[in-house]
């Protein structure tokens, strides 16, 4: 975690940055998880597939704010949702390769004003290879793809971005 200024590698940003690295599922771990209460309802399942050397992990959540919001109000609309998705194959003793895609949603609406207040989205793709070196490091080639789309604030100007980044990692375990 960094609070304020993080270092060059993060880029420009000037506000907090937390970097964190998720855990490869392990190769029996089955996992199923589902969560409905008054505001979402949302799930998670995690399979391996043992006949590939994979496994396979999915969650959602979807957000029904606006339900309960349209009793208090009739001129405010809220909505969300977030998806994630992650796959890892074992390609050898020495190689895995894997995909992270994830992504969300989030609106706003004046309905009066036929205004949104707040609109953001984005999705992200994270490709993956990792390597063990046979002197005891790790090597890791990485494409992340991102699309980014916000808008709201009574503007209708929306800021799209799409970015490809290739990072290639040496370092030890």
């Amino acid at each position: 975690f960094y609070p304020g200024g993080a270092p060059v590698p993060y880029g420009g940003y000037a506000g907090g940055i937390i970097d964190g690295q998720t855990r490869r599922a392990r190769r029996d771990e089955h996992l199923l998880d589902f969560d409905a209460n008054l505001i979402a309802v949302g799930g998670l399942v995690r399979q391996p597939i043992p006949q590939l050397g994979a496994t396979v992990t999915a969650a959602g959540r979807y957000g029904y704010p606006g339900a309960l919001l349209s009793l208090a109000t009739s001129v405010l609309s809220l909505s969300y949702w977030d998806y994630q998705l992650r796959g890892s194959y074992r390609v050898s003793d020495r190689d895995v390769v894997s995909a992270f895609v994830f992504g969300a949603y989030d609106k706003l609406t004046d309905k009066k004003k036929d205004v949104d207040l707040f609109d953001v989205q984005f999705h992200r793709a994270d490709l993956r290879w990792d390597r063990q070196l046979l002197a005891g490091g790790r090597s890791r080639l990485a494409l992340t793809l991102m699309f980014d789309q916000t808008g709201g604030g009574g503007d209708t100007k929306d800021d799209r971005l799409a970015t490809l980044e290739l990072e290639r990692d040496l370092y030890k375990a």
